[in-house]
């Protein structure tokens, strides 16, 4: 079956819409924009390439560009979908990035779904909901406002509904929703502690788990080896270090966390297919050469 691409912005169109409806049955479909999915009403069954879960009001989850979903079943179901490009709208995430349930909910959740492995998700309260919904209106008011300072306002009300999701998910906790909060915890953990020498059995200390079952649940949520996470954790800073052309290679293998800058060559090459000084002479023929 061809899975249809759906197109909801215009060329120069602003790169933030809501959309409230009452869902109907809809085929599996995909975009290219960010979809926030606030439930608040009635009930239905979200689909997704490999995985049908059913959903309730109150329910929220994330869908990432690329990500085939689509809705069947719909009882009374009435979605607030948040569409949005987040690097275009240039959303600070500062350190609600860091939050285990910014994590569980924007980053390990889609991918979870996507695979068929996981159908947990936030479910709020209904206060909680109550109060989603009115940053969503809030939104929704200034995009559709003449007054000056619109964009500000509606960037920052989904900033504010970004953050209290994030929030939310650690006081809404469900036997699903917990395993999966915790491995953000660990994310964050690796994240945070990059530049520090990375040691299994500590983290598995930390998190009060064994060494064993750290691997094994970790790699279900990610698909990666916590070890394997840290390694290309750095790798992406590197890659983020590397397109300042002052910058050494061997500089930039140690604030990446590398002690070693032959391994770091190395590695980084595995990982990318290039040597960094190609993948820096790439990207400035890419981004400042005239062509």
């Amino acid at each position: 079956m061809k899975i249809k691409n759906l197109k909801s912005f215009e060329e120069g169109e602003f790169p933030i819409k809501i959309i409230t409806l009452v869902q109907s049955p809809i085929e599996l479909h995909k975009h290219d924009f960010s979809e926030l999915v606030v439930v608040l009403r009635g009930s239905g069954t979200h689909c997704t390439a490999n995985l049908n879960y059913s959903i309730k009001a109150g329910d929220i989850f994330y869908i990432k560009p690329g990500y085939v979903h689509g809705y069947s079943n719909p009882v009374n179901l009435k979605l607030a979908n948040i569409m949005y490009f987040p690097r275009k709208i240039g959303i600070p995430l500062n350190d609600i990035g860091e939050l285990p349930g910014y994590k569980a909910i924007f980053e390990l959740e889609p991918d979870l779904r996507n695979s068929g492995r996981f159908n947990g998700r936030l479910n709020l309260n209904i206060a909680d909901l109550s109060f989603a919904e009115k940053l969503v209106n809030n939104i929704k008011s200034e995009l559709w406002s003449v007054r000056p300072g619109r964009i500000f306002m509606a960037v920052s009300y989904l900033m504010q509904l970004i953050g209290f999701i994030s929030r939310s998910y650690e006081t809404n906790l469900n036997p699903d929703t917990r395993a999966l909060f915790n491995i953000g915890r660990i994310v964050n953990h690796i994240e945070s502690t990059y530049l520090e020498r990375f040691s299994l059995n500590a983290i598995a200390k930390k998190f009060n788990m064994s060494p064993c079952t750290l691997i094994r649940t970790f790699k279900r949520a990610t698909g990666s080896t916590p070890g394997l996470y840290a390694q290309k954790f750095k790798i992406q800073k590197a890659s983020e270090l590397l397109v300042a052309p002052d910058a050494t290679v061997s500089e930039v293998a140690y604030r990446s966390g590398f002690s070693d800058s032959n391994y770091f060559s190395r590695q980084f090459k595995r990982q990318t297919g290039l040597s960094p000084k190609k993948f820096r002479s790439l990207y400035l023929k890419i981004n400042i050469c005239p062509t």
